[in-house]
């Protein structure tokens, strides 16, 4: 029974202690604060804000999970680094950490520090915080500029009250402080601190001996205070040093004046020189002069009377020898504009300065600019030094590395088009003062000139290395470069179509760019064996499809014949084979294509055209073309050449089953219509009409400029290269224009 009464003992106790701690609910976030909520007193604590720049306004109260909780405290916020201005505290707080370590002030950016009026335990001015009989200075912004002057109801400054305030530059204390706590300049950037108060019972310290000290930026070290009248009292400049002059001619003067404390009468008693004890006597405008040694230090004691007390400020001075310095104003691919600027003053002035290079002087104009030309582009220059020349003294200064401009040589990530076999590209680079020379491609070894790659031959599913080289008469070199891979191959062989006893078409489905010329067929007898060697011939790709023409086949045997891809190096890729029958035959008419027209000029034209044989030998190939004045739109209106008007129909001829020709004599500024043609004993069969316009504007006896025709769209192909009869919906068109540019885009 012990036992059990103790362990339930035991028990009740975990039981009270764990809701006891229940009591507090930490680190909730409610908007934009974070709290710790007293759930038995209803009370909160703010301990922190995700709100990062602005004006922070803390609530009275806060409602968690259908309860209410008076804001009462502020704790640590660590936000040092945000842009916080100011802080709005309601009258409900009663308690703010100001410690040095949870410091709930400590924003770098802060600026104001306001307290609601109805606060009891908190007062603000000017965006200072003090209690609220305001005897006690608590907290000043880091941000608080200028020079701030306590009030003099103010008894007490508390610890770490002016903590990393970096933009005051000075604080008056009044006489009615009794006491300034240890640290309470923690970190505090000032010029000056004034004390109008006696301290007797108190030290100033940041945590060494007692003394007072404060952190100055521009030494960066522990000042030591100058003891007045059993203060800790620092001026670290206790009298004001104006029209200070280090001259370059070896002479420095300057003038002293009353700093004008509050309440403290300034009497000056002497200036003396350090270095040999003379003691100077100013001129009539109060001015001290000493003719010194150049780059040598020279130290002044002033002695002075402040408020009845002996004191002495010594400063130091040093007269600088002369110098020049160059910044880079400008630069370009061939050339470096700099702006050099020598030092000089009422005594001394260059009678020249500009920047050395090369053993050659560069004299700067009237501005300080100076231009160096001639240079080589994305070329780092290292033995440049800016000079000034003082009579027989010249003087130098290295300048520091500067690198022309480069040409910016890139290959388009977003035109390129990839097919099994060809890989096309366009590269672009930026020349503006520099003289291009030469720019190509490169892939696998292979030199392709111009900034418009085309590479055949290729193996498909391969990654290629494609580099884009750029050259210039100054005699730089860049390139870009990328990795682009080939897609795989497909073949599909068809039915062969035998159009005589002798002859055959042969065709395959392929994803095989238009543009490859190394693909065709091989074929041989069905029973012939594995040692002899098929026949092969070439062939053409239209729209996807690769047909080529079989001749001198014998009508009582059978054929196997396969679809082949040869590589620019001699590989062989094939489709399978397939066996036909040459006796089975039907009666072809010729296939016959236009392709776009998309190489033009004002006078000239290269036409593309796709011939394949049918039954008949074809007789004649070759092109039509006619102008079609201003109205493309009659282009789709006219069917044959015989029923255009005025019989203005010209004729040029041409062989291959992938035939060009170039029409020449063209008017400029002039649509022509243009399709091709094959002549067989049966007639004439024509390929699409394709429309172009030649560039320029027709004129009359003036000279006439005029802009650059607008490209219009040739042609549609998919990723692979193949060419579309239309757009593709829903997927990625490549768009080919009649200027040669291409784009990718997608149609709905």
């Amino acid at each position: 029974m012990r036992n059990f009464t103790r362990i339930t003992a035991i028990l009740l106790a975990l039981f009270l202690t764990v809701a006891a701690k229940a009591e507090i609910i930490e680190n909730v976030v409610v908007g934009d604060f974070t709290y710790n909520f007293d759930d038995e007193k209803k009370t909160a604590e703010v301990i922190g804000t995700s709100i990062e720049s602005g004006e922070i306004v803390i609530p009275y109260s806060v409602t968690y999970l259908d309860e209410s909780y008076t804001v009462t405290e502020i704790c640590s916020w660590k936000f040092y680094f945000r842009s916080i201005t100011s802080i709005q505290i309601p009258s409900t707080v009663t308690l703010i950490s100001t410690s040095v370590l949870d410091n709930a002030f400590n924003c770098r950016s802060l600026k104001e520090i306001n307290v609601d009026s109805e606060n009891t335990v908190y007062a603000s001015i000017d965006g200072v915080l003090y209690s609220k009989d305001m005897t006690t200075l608590i907290a000043v912004p880091c941000a608080k500029e200028g020079v701030m002057k306590i009030p003099n109801t103010v008894k007490t400054i508390k610890a770490y009250a002016f903590t990393d305030c970096y933009k005051l530059t000075s604080v008056i204390v009044p006489k009615s402080v009794e006491s300034i706590h240890d640290d309470a300049f923690w970190h505090c950037v000032l010029s000056n601190i004034y004390l109008l108060c006696k301290l007797s019972d108190y030290g100033i310290n940041s945590g060494y001996d007692g003394r007072f000290y404060v952190w100055s930026s521009e030494i960066e070290a522990a000042k030591e205070a100058t003891k007045w009248n059993g203060n800790e009292i620092l001026p670290l400049e206790s009298v004001v040093i104006k029209d200070k002059k280090e001259l370059m001619s070896g002479t420095l003067s300057f003038r002293v004046e009353d700093p004008q404390f509050p309440d403290f009468p300034f009497v000056l008693k002497e200036v003396k020189y350090d270095n040999d004890g003379t003691v100077m006597t100013p001129d009539g405008n109060g001015c001290y002069t000493m003719n010194v040694e150049l780059e040598t230090l020279h130290s002044f004691t002033v002695h002075f009377t402040l408020g009845g007390e002996d004191c002495t400020y010594t400063f130091d001075m040093m007269a600088k020898s002369p110098s020049v310095s160059a910044t880079v104003t400008s630069k370009g691919q061939t050339y470096l504009e700099f702006k050099v600027t020598p030092s000089s003053d009422e005594t001394l002035q260059p009678d020249e300065y500009g920047i050395y290079y090369g053993a050659k002087y560069y004299p700067a104009d009237e501005k300080g600019k100076v231009r160096i030309s001639g240079l080589t582009p994305n070329t780092s220059y290292y033995f440049m030094e800016a000079y000034a020349k003082y009579g027989e003294n010249v003087i130098t200064k290295g300048i520091d590395i500067v690198k022309t401009n480069g040409l910016s040589p890139s290959i388009n990530r977003y035109s390129y088009r990839t097919s099994p076999t060809t890989i096309q590209a366009e590269g672009s680079k930026k020349i503006t003062d520099a003289t291009l020379k030469e720019e190509y491609f490169q892939v696998n070894g292979v030199k392709y000139p111009g900034s418009n790659l085309k590479a055949t031959g290729l193996h498909p599913n391969t990654k290629y290395t494609v580099r884009y080289y750029v050259t210039t008469e100054e005699g730089s070199t860049e390139f870009a470069e990328m990795e682009i891979s080939t897609t795989r191959i497909e073949f599909t062989i068809l039915n062969p179509q035998p159009v005589s006893s002798t002859c055959a078409i042969v065709a395959a489905e392929t994803n095989i760019s238009e543009d490859e010329t190394n693909v065709g067929f091989q074929w041989r007898k069905y029973d012939a064996p594995e040692t002899l060697p098929s026949s092969e011939g070439y062939a053409a790709i239209y729209d996807g499809r690769l047909e080529g023409y079989i001749k001198n086949l014998q009508a009582t045997s059978y054929y196997n014949v396969r679809a082949f891809y040869k590589t620019a190096t001699g590989s062989y890729y094939y489709s399978d084979w397939i066996t036909f029958d040459p006796s089975d035959f039907s009666y072809f008419e010729p296939t016959v294509h236009t392709y776009p027209v998309d190489e033009v000029t004002e006078g000239t034209a290269k036409v593309k055209g796709y011939v394949l044989a049918g039954t008949d030998e074809i007789t004649a190939q070759g092109f039509e073309y006619w102008p079609l004045g201003e109205d493309i739109a009659k282009a789709k209106t006219v069917s044959t050449a015989q029923t255009r008007a005025g019989g203005d129909v010209s004729v040029v001829m041409a062989t291959g089953q992938v035939m060009t020709a170039e029409l020449s004599n063209l008017q400029p500024g002039t649509t022509y219509c243009c399709r091709a043609f094959v002549t067989t004993v049966a007639g004439t069969t024509y390929g699409e009409e394709q429309t172009f316009t030649t560039q320029g504007t027709l004129t009359g006896v003036n000279t006439v400029t005029t802009e650059k025709a607008e490209p219009v769209i040739v042609g549609y192909y998919d990723l692979g290269g193949r060419k579309l009869n239309k757009p593709q919906c829903g997927s990625v068109t490549i768009v080919k224009y009649s200027d040669g540019t291409a784009k990718k885009a997608i149609f709905k």
